[in-house]
């Protein structure tokens, strides 16, 4: 009786230990929401939001490696992770994961990321300004001064100066927590991967690899920044929502630094080919080669990543495409965190040069 009682006491405690242990982890994936207030440059102190993930094993004596990771139109941090999931790849390989809020000042209560200027003084507009064409998108209370709903390109998106709030939130968690200053990076999907790319284009500070997926440049934005900086950029080929291919769009919209798509909602992005290859060229880039990874044995719809390397500063720009539309290229799949995983091998190879 004695031993049946110690078997029990000790079954009782591994089971105990076991419950806290699992209980600590999904806190750990599930993160922490966290608030800061910065200075956004036309409306003063505003309040921000974002999802931090800590890993296990960070005890703040070692730097991690942080990334950002940043939803689409109308989507929010809680069900973009869901997607991307960052936050179980960051507890694997032990790194920071970020997931910032759009702020949701429309009347439907959508988030988005300020992504570009409506109009260029060079390149004219960034869609067709009729938009009675297809259809009235809310104007946000941020753009609430020069937003019309029936012409122009302001309705449908946030003027908050989410890049102002970006650079700011980093310099903040660079104070608050060990960060590797040689290995932040900026991801995102859709709206959020249009944010990546402006963030590769015009953020000031000092960051690594980037990677974008389903999103591109508008026209007028999108330029090629120096010193050079890498981009591995995940788009498929079946992608109706933010064409990557002529077949999949009303067709070319105005020519900017390169030709651009019109998407079918009169939204006109640079088109993409010509995008990358733009910004490979301007870094003296050797021609395309065959970017290995691992899901390229697996993947049965023709996943398939080239890269043009050998670049001004060690550089290197990678484009990955498959028959798939607009989301991760691995969501409908039983590894689901491969995106974050081959986005993540790229990134650990691309830390700031300059730093």
């Amino acid at each position: 009786l004695k031993m049946l009682t110690q078997i029990v006491l000790v079954l009782t405690l591994t089971l105990t230990l076991t419950a806290a242990v699992s209980q600590q982890s999904e806190e750990r994936l599930s993160g922490s929401r966290e608030v800061i207030y910065v200075n956004d440059p036309y409306f003063g102190s505003v309040e921000r939001e974002y999802l931090l993930y800590l890993p296990s094993t960070y005890t703040g004596e070692e730097n991690l490696p942080l990334i950002l990771d940043f939803h689409g139109w109308s989507g929010s941090a809680e069900g973009h992770i869901q997607d991307s999931l960052w936050n179980v790849v960051g507890e694997d390989n032990g790194l920071i994961v970020v997931v910032p809020d759009g702020i949701p000042d429309s009347p439907s209560g959508i988030r988005t990321w300020n992504i570009s200027k409506e109009y260029n003084d060079v390149y004219g507009w960034r869609c067709d300004p009729n938009r009675e064409n297809y259809g009235k998108s809310d104007c946000h209370s941020s753009c609430a001064e020069w937003c019309n709903p029936d012409y122009g390109c302001t309705a449908g998106t946030t003027c908050f100066d989410d890049l102002a709030f970006i650079e700011q939130l980093i310099t903040d968690l660079q104070e608050k927590y060990s960060v590797d200053p040689k290995h932040i990076h900026i991801t995102g999907f859709s709206n959020g991967g249009t944010f990546t790319y402006r963030m590769f284009s015009y953020s000031t500070l000092k960051l690594a690899g980037f990677g974008a997926i389903s999103g591109s440049p508008f026209i007028g934005n999108g330029e090629v920044p120096m010193p050079p900086r890498s981009m591995i950029d995940f788009h498929g080929l079946d992608d109706w929502t933010v064409p990557l291919q002529y077949d999949h769009s009303p067709g070319e919209g105005p020519v900017g630094r390169v030709r651009t798509i019109s998407s079918w909602d009169g939204l006109y992005y640079y088109y993409k080919p010509e995008y990358l290859d733009l910004v490979a060229d301007t870094y003296r880039c050797s021609e395309w080669r065959e970017y290995p990874t691992e899901m390229d044995e697996i993947y049965a719809f023709g996943w398939r990543c080239q890269v043009r390397g050998d670049c001004q500063d060690n550089v290197e720009i990678v484009k990955c495409n498959a028959d798939y539309g607009h989301g991760y290229p691995f969501a409908s799949t039983e590894d689901q965190t491969a995106s974050a995983r081959i986005l993540w091998n790229f990134f650990k190879d691309h830390p700031s040069a300059d730093a």
